[in-house]
């Protein structure tokens, strides 16, 4: 049974309709050198990070490293001051600010949910407008492991990888949404390597050694990946949504081998650029290129340069790129054949 903890929440948290501090400890995750804890009141609001994270769920432990808090408010508003790092709208539609209060950090989509990061307490608490729960899943999950896992020495990074069986080292694939990822990392996996991520990597150092692990999240499947491999139907519906649908790594286990998201040495990084209709083109990158291509898609990047919360993760992907083979792959149309090119250089 798992032990019961309480959660203090930073003072300047509370909010009118703010309702009672949940007890029981329900989710715990082991995120390699970082555990996480999740509180709530509610079993099926505790599971948010299911979809992200199950496969690296741990037993109960009596003390997580970052302890998360879900609280059920009948309202959520946003609070005056602090500084504004950014206004806008979410991916999936939702209007919100990110403000910075010295050591605590909020992501705010009125109306649904509040996240508030303390960095020196390492907690979080999560309070959400009831009924409108799964809000602070997708982007607004990914935003609070970033964090949690910055503060460790980790950084989450927009890529996918596989695994060569034969040296169990991974290959990063870099490029922006649209360009190919998932369907180059697929193609890959169905050729003999093993899939580890489609769009979400975590990169850490360790005794010098740049080491990649894969978040382990369902992967989103575009009908143009579909008509390009369609040894993926067992797994697909005719459910699209804005040409998308989701599938659980579950249900690919029997079309490509899985591999375990656990931290590996990196063999090689590929900058993917767009395919061609002729043929695999694989050539050698300059590294001050590949940089700043990977960083312009991570970082946000200042008139100055990397902004100084990233800086961390500027330097270990320096280092990465610093000791790692780098190729630009653009790929034609024959996708079966493509493990067998990507080692050529």
């Amino acid at each position: 049974m798992a032990a019961e903890r309480t959660f203090a929440g930073d003072e300047g948290t509370t909010a009118p309709g703010r309702g009672p501090i949940p007890t029981a400890l329900l989710r715990t995750y082991d995120l390699h050198g970082c555990t996480l804890g999740i509180v709530s009141e509610d079993p099926a609001v505790a599971a948010f990070l299911d979809p992200i994270l199950a496969p690296l769920m741990c037993d109960p432990l009596a003390a997580c490293d970052w302890m998360i808090s879900l609280v059920p408010v009948d309202t959520v508003g946003i609070p005056e001051g602090g500084l504004r790092l950014f206004e806008g709208a979410l991916p999936e539609g939702l209007p919100a600010v990110i403000i910075q209060h010295e050591n605590r950090r909020s992501l705010i989509a009125g109306d649904h949910f509040a996240i508030t990061l303390s960095l020196t307490a390492r907690t979080v608490e999560i309070r959400y407008v009831n009924g409108r729960s799964e809000a602070k899943g997708g982007t607004a999950a990914f935003w609070m492991l970033g964090d949690i896992l910055a503060a460790q020495s980790q950084h989450l990074l927009h890529g996918a990888a596989v695994v060569d069986p034969g040296s169990d080292e991974v290959i990063a694939l870099f490029a922006p949404s649209g360009i190919g990822k998932t369907t180059t990392a697929l193609a890959l996996a169905r050729s003999g390597l093993h899939l580890a991520a489609d769009d979400a990597l975590v990169l850490s150092v360790r005794q010098n050694v740049p080491l990649i692990w894969s978040i382990p999240r369902r992967l989103k499947i575009s009908q143009k990946t579909a008509s390009m491999l369609p040894w993926l139907s067992p797994c697909l519906t005719e459910n699209w949504t804005a040409g998308e649908q989701a599938i659980e790594r579950d249900a690919l286990a029997a079309l490509v081998t899985l591999a375990r998201p656990q931290p590996r040495a990196v063999a090689r990084v590929i900058v993917l650029t767009p395919p061609n209709d002729r043929d695999h083109l694989l050539t050698p990158m300059a590294k001050p290129d590949a940089l700043t291509r990977i960083a312009h898609d991570n970082l946000r990047i200042a008139p100055g340069g990397v902004e100084p919360d990233k800086a961390a993760a500027f330097a270990a992907l320096s280092k990465l790129i610093a000791t790692t083979t780098v190729v630009a792959l653009s790929p034609g149309p024959a996708l079966s054949t493509l493990a067998t090119r990507v080692f050529e250089i």
